[in-house]
């Protein structure tokens, strides 16, 4: 690669010596993956990720399924995988700053009481991600927590490849002047009205069999929601996925192997505190506190599982965390079905498009492509191949198209916020330029004339079927 800045030299000793230069965030080195799924443990992060499914809180029930009993809710697997480590520049290096892309799960398996793991690691492979000509980044694309888990049987549980962008900058952000536009938001009786009816109207397939023969391509699932946010939701979310150790800041102060940022009284602070202080988000350039990209995954992961019942099984699960959410703001997780197939294996699998609509801003923050394996009715039957369809869509206006956002009224009853506002198709982050890192048809606008603070001077994404072309 050719280096373009007077930071060259840190670039490449990080880069040839990665292990040293690198550092973990969640203090792993001293905290090992969860080695065995004790009862309290599951039900930790059930009481976070799904506290109403029977499946995964009612044992009697439970009992009576194909389980045998309670399984941990989808990415569970998360606090049994997870080992993050983030490159590290010394201070006279540059100013790092970094975007949690997503992650691809995949050999997705339920987990029981009592299961026991051991997880195996791959080295953490990176990808150069810098634009030609362009002299202020140097981006890289890092693949930092490779792993594959198994139990006690033997059988992998989940296999797991996290990523996030890296850019390289001459100095920090400037808080205030790269912060986006942002104003709180006060929700009025027809919008609680309207977040309530979609709590009272989601459904719990449970016990009633979802067939492969019966799904439908474009079929809608029903929808769920999370929020409005608040710190306090960020805080059981962190509880729950068991994945920091919670000592007190004199320990970590001391040690070598955690992010630690200082703010204007020359005191540091972890770096996570960005989810639960706006002083700390400030630190970054963020205008306030901002909701894990995670704690979506998991809301995400709960559409589905709501959808497939109880002898629906999650597969895979390919996450893009696309624009951070502000805590205060709601989310409506959204799904439809784009495909339905027979694998080499001889599963019948169906594939989900899931996204998270942000109604208070009027972007998709979050977007998924979920497999999950069905029952047929009859496997002898010789029709079940021409009942295959693949209803995806993917990217097809170029860089620059200058588009119209389309006006929706499936959101907020008080009007939906980026209605008719323009601007060009753009790219927000490194990794879009790697269509292998990409899913769907989400692209992300570079919004010129907006209606509203929360829209003009953004970039946000949106599906392409929700624009049209300007003339």
């Amino acid at each position: 690669m050719a280096y373009k800045n007077q930071y060259d030299q840190y670039v490449k000793e990080m880069l040839d010596g990665m292990d040293a230069y690198s550092v973990s965030i969640t203090g792993r080195d001293e905290h090992p993956n969860l080695e065995k799924a004790s009862e309290a443990s599951i039900q930790n992060f059930t009481d976070w990720a799904d506290p109403w499914n029977p499946l995964f809180n009612d044992e009697e029930y439970a009992k009576t399924t194909k389980y045998g009993g309670i399984i941990a809710t989808p990415m569970y697997q998360d606090a049994i995988t997870t080992k993050i480590y983030f490159p590290h520049l010394p201070a006279e290096g540059g100013f790092m700053y970094h975007n949690f892309v997503g992650e691809d799960w995949w050999n997705l398996h339920e987990v029981h009481y009592d299961d026991t793991f051991t997880v195996t690691h791959s080295p953490t492979p990176w990808e150069d991600i810098t634009v030609d000509g362009e002299d202020t980044f140097s981006e890289f694309l890092f693949h930092f927590n490779v792993a594959d888990a198994f139990n006690q049987n033997g059988q992998v549980i989940a296999s797991v490849d996290s990523m996030m962008d890296v850019s390289i900058l001459k100095e920090r952000l400037n808080a205030v002047a790269d912060s986006l536009p942002y104003e709180d938001h006060y929700y009025t009786d027809e919008e609680w009205d309207y977040i309530n009816r979609i709590i009272d109207g989601e459904v719990i397939r449970g016990a009633t069999p979802r067939y492969w023969e019966d799904v439908q391509p474009m079929e809608e699932i029903p929808p769920c929601t999370i929020g409005p946010t608040t710190r306090w939701d960020m805080v059981a979310f962190c509880a729950a996925r068991q994945e920091l150790l919670f000592h007190p800041m004199r320990v970590w102060r001391h040690s070598t192997n955690m992010m630690l940022m200082k703010d204007e009284f020359n005191v540091s602070h972890m770096d996570v505190e960005w989810h639960n202080s706006d002083k700390q988000a400030a630190i970054m350039g963020d205008p306030r506190s901002f909701n894990y990209g995670a704690s979506g995954r998991t809301q995400m992961a709960r559409l589905v599982t709501n959808w497939m019942g109880d002898d629906g099984e999650l597969r895979a699960f390919k996450w893009r965390h696309l624009k951070r959410t502000y805590t205060g703001e709601c989310l409506i997780v959204q799904g439809r079905v784009v495909g339905k197939r027979i694998t080499d294996d001889g599963e019948y699998v169906v594939d989900l498009d899931v996204w998270m609509d942000n109604p208070v801003r009027g972007n998709v923050s979050e977007s998924a492509l979920a497999t999950v394996v069905l029952p047929v009715k009859d496997p002898s039957d010789p029709d079940l191949a021409s009942q295959c369809f693949d209803v995806s869509k993917k990217i097809t206006l170029p860089l620059g198209t200058k588009v119209r956002i389309k006006d929706r009224t499936d959101l907020f009853p008080t009007g939906y916020p980026l209605a008719n506002a323009e601007g060009e198709v753009c790219h927000v982050y490194p990794w879009q330029r790697t269509s292998a890192n990409s899913y769907g048809n989400y692209i992300c606008v570079d919004i010129k004339k907006c209606d509203t603070v929360l829209g003009t001077g953004t970039k946000l994404f949106v599906k392409e079927e929700n624009v049209e072309v300007m003339e």
